[in-house]
């Protein structure tokens, strides 16, 4: 994860809440039977965790249930995984032209344009005349096939690219191999240039033949583990021209005493127009300012 996307669906909160009462309500009711009083019960008492949860919350849901199904008959534990996918049903909820609430109108009220795992490539979603024709990858952080109670849980929806989310993630399991949570985490993996600070101030040829640095605590398991599967470094090293010419024209950048327009706007020009505000929907935009905070002369 490069950069976090806690409040990115904010906007969507209200609409989503309605639609997962008005659906999950009336399939928990529907599949009762099937899925045996206890499981049921269970359900319905957590059904608004389940709907508004974070990770932590989805981790401890998990394991409770888990306790409860493991005291059943194979053949009926079985038959409420397959009634769950039902109940939690990201199939209907992901068609492109289903009717109302799902998630095409869910990623129209998105609040973050880049993917938060790479920040390397766009998250737009783009509707004509009111019809919808793309939208941003939703990963499950917690995948559907193995954890289907958060198929359409907000707090396990992460707005992603297909790189990240088909190419690299794939099937692998983020509830045995915790990694950082775009939705849940800080950023915690700092970009910059394998370069003497202090030497290339002074020497900026030395920016020429520099290459992607990923900085990061070496005990975070989480982010050891982000950096691997997303391959961050080996993707970042795909653009080290722009940082090398981003940092060496940020190192050469001396302001005024008191900076005036002409200044701020050759830095902003330097930046690409990224800034604290907006680097979250900027392409590389973490990396600029990670560029930005590390070799901007005070």
């Amino acid at each position: 994860m490069i950069i976090t996307a806690s409040d990115c669906w904010d906007l969507a909160k209200k609409q989503h809440s309605i639609y997962f009462d008005k659906n999950v309500k009336a399939r928990l009711n529907l599949h009762k039977r099937a899925l045996t009083k206890a499981v049921h019960n269970f359900l319905v008492a957590n059904h608004d965790l389940i709907r508004d949860g974070q990770e932590a919350d989805f981790r401890t849901i998990q394991a409770n249930l888990e306790k409860i199904i493991i005291l059943l008959a194979p053949a009926t534990q079985s038959k409420i995984k397959k009634k769950l996918q039902r109940i939690y049903d990201y199939s209907i909820f992901q068609k492109k032209n289903v009717k109302g609430w799902g998630a095409y109108e869910l990623c129209r009220n998105l609040l973050v344009e880049t993917c938060p795992y790479c920040n390397l490539a766009f998250a737009h979603t783009v509707f004509v005349k009111n019809v919808p024709k793309t939208r941003p990858t939703l990963d499950h952080f917690f995948d559907k096939a193995n954890f289907p109670v958060f198929a359409i849980s907000l707090g396990n929806l992460v707005p992603s690219c297909y790189s990240c989310n088909s190419s690299l993630k794939g099937t692998k399991d983020f509830f045995a191999n915790p990694h950082l949570n775009p939705l849940t985490s800080t950023e915690k993996i700092v970009i910059s240039l394998d370069v003497n600070i202090l030497k290339a101030r002074f020497n900026h040829i030395l920016f020429d033949s520099a290459a992607i640095k990923l900085d990061f605590d070496a005990k975070d398991l989480r982010a050891i583990n982000s950096e691997k599967t997303f391959c961050l470094e080996q993707r970042y090293q795909k653009v080290v021209e722009d940082a090398r010419l981003i940092a060496k024209g940020i190192a050469s950048f001396t302001s005024t005493p008191l900076p005036n327009t002409q200044d701020f706007e050759r830095l902003n020009w330097l930046r690409r127009g990224v800034s604290i505000n907006n680097y979250r929907n900027k392409i590389m935009g973490k990396m600029i300012m990670d560029l930005t905070q590390t070799y901007l002369v005070p």
